[in-house]
C-alpha cells in the first residue's frame, strides 16, 4: 500500500486489501493488550 501502484488497482481490490489490514491491526492490538495484562501477572 506504500507503492503508487497499488493505487491503480480496481477499487473493489484496494477495498478488500484495505479492510484486511484494519483487521490485522486491531488483531495486533488486542494481541499487545493481552501480552501486556500476561506480563503484569509474572
Amino acid at each position: 500500500m506504500t507503492q503508487p501502484e497499488f493505487y491503480q488497482q480496481d477499487r473493489k481490490t484496494i477495498a478488500r486489501v484495505s479492510s484486511e489490514l484494519e483487521q490485522l491491526e486491531a488483531e495486533l492490538a488486542e494481541t499487545f493488550t493481552r501480552w501486556e495484562d500476561l506480563e503484569s501477572r509474572v
